[in-house]
């Protein structure tokens, strides 16, 4: 699966979060703690767009719509709906530019 640089690094600060579009996939990218996440950006519920969640210190986002909790590094929905998971995307930091595998 290819790499495709989606962002530069130094434009996403720790605790932010953005949108990308690779295709027709709609990402968001988020750094926590330094460390970069992308996942589908939107929840399975109702469509609500993940990135404008908010981030807990677990790394899970929390929807905007309707609370729902999601793991950024497994896509795993951790408030009560395990089937609702969303994907997840390899993430490479390389020469300050971040890419994802889609």
């Amino acid at each position: 699966m290819p790499l495709v640089k989606v962002a530069e690094a130094a434009r996403i600060p720790p605790g932010c979060a953005v949108r990308v579009h690779v295709g027709a996939r709609e990402i968001g990218l988020f750094n926590h703690g330094g460390t970069f996440f992308a996942i589908k950006n939107l929840c399975p519920h109702y469509g609500d767009p993940l990135h404008k969640g908010k981030v807990t210190a677990q790394g899970r986002v929390v929807c905007p719509g309707h609370a729902w909790h999601f793991d950024l590094a497994t896509g795993k929905c951790t408030s009560g709906q395990p089937a609702a998971s969303v994907a997840t995307y390899p993430v490479v930091v390389k020469d300050g530019d971040v890419f994802v595998e889609v």
